[in-house]
């Protein structure tokens, strides 16, 4: 992703934590299912 140099840092703060938000609610989705998955073993 490019950031243009004259963004506030308000705004790039807001889209770090938008994208910290996102991975950790993929990774939340991925140790979800690893955890349903392994139980059958």
């Amino acid at each position: 992703m490019i950031v243009a140099p004259d963004i506030s840092v308000c705004a790039g703060h807001d889209i770090s934590e938008a994208v910290k938000t996102a991975l950790t609610e993929k990774c939340r989705g991925v140790i979800d299912a690893l955890v349903h998955i392994e139980p059958g073993e």
